[in-house]
């Protein structure tokens, strides 16, 4: 859900809706935030900022990227990799996570995890 609110702002709704699985996700502009959560959560904010008169959009977003929903996927996902062995990296790969180029020294199973 983008919301036209500083991400601060975006929390305090957030809270009043008092859910632990939404969550501001993404800091767009100064005054734009994206809020990942339930989607009964979601409707509520919607239900809040309307009454404050701030402009929502709904994102058409198939997962809930950046939200604490996607915890227990990052924790299966890393069981599941964990007995993969990191070999020597063969093509230049970025990592937006680390905000570099990896490198062979790196643990991307980490990187590929969070």
């Amino acid at each position: 859900l983008s919301v036209h609110l500083a991400a601060a702002r975006a929390q305090s709704l957030i809270e009043l809706v008092d859910d632990a699985e939404t969550a501001v996700a993404v800091k767009n502009a100064p005054r734009l935030s994206v809020i990942a959560g339930p989607e009964e959560s979601l409707a509520q904010v919607v239900r809040i900022a309307d009454a404050m008169d701030v402009r929502t959009q709904r994102l058409p977003a198939p997962y809930a990227f950046h939200s604490p929903m996607l915890g227990a996927a990052a924790e299966r996902f890393a069981r599941a990799i964990s007995g993969v062995a990191q070999r020597p990296l063969r093509a230049r790969v970025y990592s937006p996570v680390a905000r570099r180029w990896a490198a062979d020294g790196m643990d991307l199973k980490q990187l590929l995890v969070r």
